[in-house]
């Protein structure tokens, strides 16, 4: 049966799709060796004539059909239908255990889009139908705790992934504990326009306690971007963000509270950050396979209206491995540095700090 898939897809990435193949063999009884022979009927080549799309009572078809590789009045192609399946997918709107199941990458899954197709009006024609079923794109999560590090914790969040149907994501989040105060609103607008430029802002306050210190900052970035590739991301971010660094809070309690020189100096950070993005994820919200890598470089200087001047040059990796089924083995890796011209070194509430569970667990935070 893999056989015959495998010689039929050949035909139907060259625009035979309705290609059919059937096996003969030949050789007797006692035969030790069967031979083979593959009879392949593979028809006309067809175009698309339409590409319809069914089960989406939410979702916009032009959100679907930006995402499908293949275009009505082109020759008909089976790769890139598997493909555009993928692509659609991975959007996070759809069930993914929808569907037929099929055999991916020496693992038996759903295909979550089903593609169907007919004869069009002419022999030489096919009409495509991609099948979806939504899910729901919002969340709302409110939790509360406690921890020996933070005290009493606080959090809420509410966020719509696909917003009015548009493929648009919006969110609101707030965390509030004895060592953090944080409250941020964002939108993420994939397809400014109907292009393939990805624009996004957020605006943000927050105070964070480190200690010997504390960092508040109220500010906002703008994002704009572009999908150089379907899984490579250029992107520029502008952030302007008012920071203030103090005594204060578990800091004015600790015995061993410095002040370091003018690294306590509060001030205006404007900088320009560019970033690239490989992302091979099948889902950009519940991603359970594929890698997402990048790097950026974040530049704020006084020809950029900032009175904080630092370079930070960091990078990501991320990569998940389904097992089982329903588990997803994740690894993650980040590095960093950051320098200044200024003499005095990098301000205070921009540098690393290590310890505590978001770092090095069994070690103290910061």
């Amino acid at each position: 049966l893999l056989d015959m898939s495998r010689v039929s897809n050949v035909y139907k990435d060259d625009g035979f799709a309705f290609v059919t193949v059937t096996p003969q063999t030949t050789g007797g009884k006692k035969a030790k060796h069967v031979n083979v022979t593959f009879d392949v009927q593979k028809g006309m080549r067809v175009t698309v004539e339409r590409i319809t799309i069914s089960g989406n009572s939410k979702t916009r078809d032009k959100v679907i059909r930006r995402h499908i590789k293949l275009a009505e009045g082109e020759i008909y192609n089976a790769a890139k239908i598997v493909l555009s399946k993928r692509r659609v997918l991975a959007l996070g709107f759809f069930d993914d255990q929808h569907g037929s199941i099929e055999e991916r990458d020496g693992a038996i899954v759903r295909e979550g889009i089903v593609v169907t197709q007919k004869k069009g009006s002419r022999e030489d024609r096919v009409i495509l139908n991609f099948e979806v079923k939504e899910k729901a794109s919002g969340t709302f999560q409110i939790g509360a705790g406690f921890s020996s590090v933070e005290s009493f914790i606080a959090t809420a969040q509410i966020a719509e992934h696909n917003l009015f149907g548009r493929g648009q994501d919006l969110s609101l989040q707030a965390q509030l504990s004895a060592l953090r105060q944080l409250f941020r609103l964002s939108f993420l607008e994939p397809h400014l326009a109907d292009t393939d430029i990805i624009m996004s802002f957020s605006v943000f306050n927050m105070q964070l306690d480190y200690f010997n210190f504390l960092r508040a900052s109220t500010g906002g970035t703008l994002l704009f971007g572009y999908n150089l590739t379907d899984t490579l991301q250029l992107a520029l971010t502008y952030k302007l963000e008012q920071v203030n660094a103090s005594l204060g809070g578990s800091a004015s309690r600790s015995s061993t509270n410095i002040m370091l020189a003018n690294l306590f100096q509060s001030g205006r950070t404007s900088s320009v950050k560019g970033s690239l993005a490989f992302d091979t994820r099948n889902n950009r919200i519940f991603p359970s396979r594929g890698v997402l890598v990048g790097g950026t470089v974040e530049h704020a200087a006084e020809y950029t209206g900032s009175t904080n001047l630092f370079t930070r040059l960091s990078g990501y990796g991320r990569a998940y491995f389904p097992f089982l089924d329903n588990w997803v083995f994740k690894l993650n890796l980040e590095v960093g540095f950051i320098t200044s011209p200024n003499p005095q070194g990098v301000p205070i509430f921009e540098r690393y700090f290590t310890g505590g569970i978001n770092s090095v667990r069994g070690y103290e935070p910061r």
